[in-house]
This record gives structure tokens, C-alpha cells and sequence, in this order.
């Protein structure tokens, strides 16, 4: 369970690894906050910094101008490797059961959204995605357009998600959610 300005996320993490404060090593592929999944590029100190401090110097996988450092001590980003083939698999089989963000007005959504997000979770991603669907077929139904408060968190929490399973799965990132879509309907069919 992860807290955030009042708000709770409840993230599982069974069949996911726990965030890990461990030194991570060069090459490691990782999921670091909300910049999705990113190569360690080295670990060293900063030369533009006169500092003692060792950073990670980071690629994000889908963001190859970017560059992200997070200091290997003392940091608040939360970091950890990236799901196993197997793990996303079994993840993908279980996101029917993870349940929708149940949104408490207007004026907290936003904060409900964050809570969700910042623990660097695929569990509170979906939890974003599933909402956000279900919110704007409401919304459309009605008559109503899409907010783009809405439209940003879906799209960071499918950024994440499929980002993190595309690398996990070894596929593009684009084909991600078609491939979510065969499983579940799969095992719709088996059930």
C-alpha cells in the first residue's frame, strides 16, 4: 500500500519484486519512477558536481535524448529491475483482477492519480488505465470531452506500463497492448 497527500494506492506486489535499495551495475535495465524503463549507463560521480556522491547515470530506453541521475544514496525515486519474462506474463494474466481507482471528487483526483503513480508500480498503472477508461466512455456517453489532466496520466501510465513490458517480453512497445488484449482474451475463452 503506497500513501500520497492523504490518498491510499493499494499495490500488490506478488509476483512483482520489491523496490530495491541495492547498488544496482552498469547495464542493469530498470524501472526508475516515472521515467519508465532506463538502462544504467555508469555509475560514478558527477564531474560538473565537486561532490564525493555516486549517481546513476541513466538511458530511458524510450527516451534516448533524456538523461536521468539519481543519486545511489539518499535518493526518494524509487528504482527497481524491470519484471521477468515470466513475471510480466503472469502480470498480464492477473490485471482483470486489479481493481479501478475509486475517485473521491474532482478536486483529488489528480492526487489519487499521483498516488498511484509515484510507487513505480505496474499494478497502479493498470489501476490508472482501467479509471481512465472507464471514465471516458462515461464521458463520451455523455457528451462530454476528455480532460487533459485525464489524458496525461493515461498516458504516462501506458508509457510505463507497456514500456516496461515491451522490454520484459522482448516486443515493441507499440505492440503491447494488442498482445495484452490475445492473452486476456485467451483465457477469457478457457474459463
Amino acid at each position: 500500500m503506497y500513501a500520497a497527500d492523504g490518498f491510499l494506492c493499494h499495490i500488490s506486489t506478488k509476483g512483482i519484486r520489491e523496490m530495491e535499495r541495492h547498488m544496482f551495475e552498469k547495464g542493469d535495465m530498470v524501472v526508475c519512477g516515472n521515467n519508465g524503463v532506463c538502462r544504467i549507463e555508469k555509475i560514478s560521480k558527477l564531474d560538473s558536481i565537486d561532490s564525493e556522491v555516486l549517481y546513476y547515470i541513466m538511458q530511458p530506453v524510450y527516451e534516448k535524448s533524456s538523461t536521468v541521475y539519481i543519486p545511489v544514496e539518499g535518493h526518494s525515486t524509487p528504482i527497481r529491475t524491470i519484471m521477468t519474462k515470466d513475471e510480466a506474463m503472469d502480470f498480464i494474466k492477473k490485471i482483470p483482477t486489479i481493481s479501478e481507482i475509486e475517485l473521491a471528487g474532482d478536486r483529488e483526483r489528480e492526487s489519487q492519480y499521483k498516488a498511484c503513480m509515484e510507487p513505480a508500480q505496474a499494478e497502479g498503472w493498470v489501476r490508472i488505465i482501467r479509471t481512465l477508461y472507464r471514465r471516458n466512455e462515461e464521458r463520451a456517453a455523455a457528451g462530454k470531452k476528455t480532460i487533459n489532466m485525464d489524458e496525461r496520466y493515461m498516458k504516462m501510465a501506458k508509457n510505463c506500463l507497456y514500456g516496461e513490458l515491451a522490454v520484459s517480453l522482448g516486443m515493441k512497445k507499440d505492440e503491447v497492448e494488442a498482445f495484452i488484449e490475445s492473452i486476456l482474451d485467451k483465457d477469457e475463452e478457457n474459463a
